[in-house]
């Protein structure tokens, strides 16, 4: 099963494709989605009236054994290559890897999905996730429709555990089933440091996290409150890590995992870190986010999977802290990178 989007331009205008893609793998959005914890009420609210009082961070703890059967899917047993797909495209009919954790560990029951560009017109078309088996493999097939591919990223994820979604773009100079030697990795992400209580979703809370980063979380800029605040984490993680598929060759000198994944409206979540960069008070640093399913900067969409740089942050006049707030604040909880 696959979500077709028609058109690029409409995708990008789309903020709702998470629940599109969600449409397609039902099983998915039922082990991501996660509802506020308090003392009372079975539903998560005082009274069982499934209304929490007060919205409050689960954390982040250990891996939970996985509940589903890992599969990996056969590959697709297509026809042979369109003359149709133009040369500067390739005929793919299945894409195998590997998921492992940032210490090199398999990842079981994780989730490999694939979003494909090609076709005339241009199209968007993410396949249904698969799971990976105990080793951390998987095998996406590719349906007839889509295998003339000009471009291709998956998006490697690991529902209702505390490891970063990252997406990684898929090398499709062969043909035919394509097998992966690196696909990226899952990293670890940590609990906040305070647990502040989201009793009014428009008052704005600071939330601390790791490596010194602290937002300012506004519940009422995220579509779904009650099920992301309760498992906001991050962490700080070296640039030069491997398995940070995403980057180029100029890495960003400072770099911040977040989860779960989710668009930030309006302007985004203030934040401030450390200046670790030295730099003089009141001198910029540029902001990076790592662009997500219907990620949108302002009125400018972000590919899913492109590292892009959509603002600054400004030193404090003390010299400690970078500051970035209005039109650049957190625009997307995925990854953040700054840099000189």
């Amino acid at each position: 099963m696959q979500v077709e989007i028609a058109s690029l331009s409409s995708l990008r205008l789309l903020p709702s494709l998470l629940l599109l893609l969600a449409a397609c793998g039902a099983e998915e959005t039922a082990s991501n989605e996660a509802n506020a914890v308090n003392d009372s009420g079975s539903d998560g609210s005082a009274d069982g009236s499934g209304t929490p009082e007060c919205i409050t961070f689960a954390g982040s703890g250990e891996t939970p054994v996985c509940g589903e059967p890992a599969t990996t899917a056969p590959p697709a047993t297509g026809p042979a290559r369109d003359p149709s797909c133009g040369a500067s495209s390739k005929w793919v009919t299945s894409i195998s890897g590997t998921i492992l954790d940032d210490a090199g560990a398999p990842v079981p029951c994780a989730k490999a999905q694939v979003c494909v560009r090609g076709g005339k017109p241009a199209r968007l078309t993410c396949l249904r996730p698969v799971a990976t088996a105990q080793d951390g493999t998987f095998t996406i097939p590719v349906g007839t429709e889509v295998q003339c591919m000009s471009e291709a990223t998956l998006r490697l994820f690991a529902p209702a555990r505390p490891l970063a979604t990252i997406y990684c773009g898929v090398d499709i100079a062969a043909e035919g089933d394509l097998t992966l030697a690196d696909t990226g990795r899952l990293f670890r992400l940590r609990a906040p440091e305070n647990s502040p209580d989201f009793c009014d979703n428009a008052l704005a809370q600071s939330v601390s996290l790791d490596g010194g980063l602290t937002v300012e979380v506004l519940p009422s800029l995220l579509s779904d409150p009650a099920r992301d605040l309760p498992q906001l984490s991050a962490t700080k993680i070296d640039p030069t890590a491997e398995g940070l598929c995403f980057l180029g060759a100029d890495a960003p000198a400072m770099l911040y995992a977040f989860g779960p994944e989710t668009d930030v409206a309006g302007d985004g979540f203030g934040f401030s870190l450390p200046n670790d960069l030295g730099l003089a008070a009141g001198a910029t640093a540029n902001l990076y986010i790592l662009g997500g399913l219907s990620t949108t900067v302002g009125t400018e969409s972000v590919k899913e999977g492109e590292w892009h740089l959509y603002g600054q942050g400004t030193v404090s006049a003390d010299g400690n802290r970078i500051v970035a707030d209005g039109v650049n604040g957190l625009p997307y909880l995925s990854w953040l990178g700054v840099a000189p």
